[in-house]
């Protein structure tokens, strides 16, 4: 019978994928896997998350796009005479900086 029971349960959620847990009645399994020590996360686990983003220092760069190239998603451009980067694109993996010859480029915690 629980197997019966589990293989229904698998085809509600198949059935729903946009269904949560509690619409369905599961609510006291949720509350059993938010209070199991096996959900905390480790010890050693960061607590804050940090973001990362690609910085042209401005006096530096002279526009010479080499960086353009370098760049595996096409987040950076040059509109004028400095490389602008399009922030909502970039990844921050930092595979243009050492295309950089005057060492404009920089990833910074932001």
């Amino acid at each position: 019978m629980g197997l019966l029971r589990n293989m229904k349960t698998l085809v509600d959620l198949v059935r729903a994928p946009q269904r949560t847990l509690e619409e369905i009645g599961h609510k006291r399994h949720l509350e059993a896997l938010r209070s199991s020590p096996h959900m905390a996360p480790p010890p050693n686990a960061p607590r804050e998350i940090h973001y990362m983003r690609l910085e042209v220092e401005e006096s530096a760069c002279t526009g010479c796009g080499a960086c353009i190239t370098m760049c595996p998603v096409d987040a950076i451009q040059v509109p004028e005479t400095i490389a602008k980067v399009d922030q909502d694109q970039c990844v921050a993996c930092g595979a243009c900086i050492p295309g950089c010859p005057e060492g404009a480029l920089d990833i910074t915690e932001g």
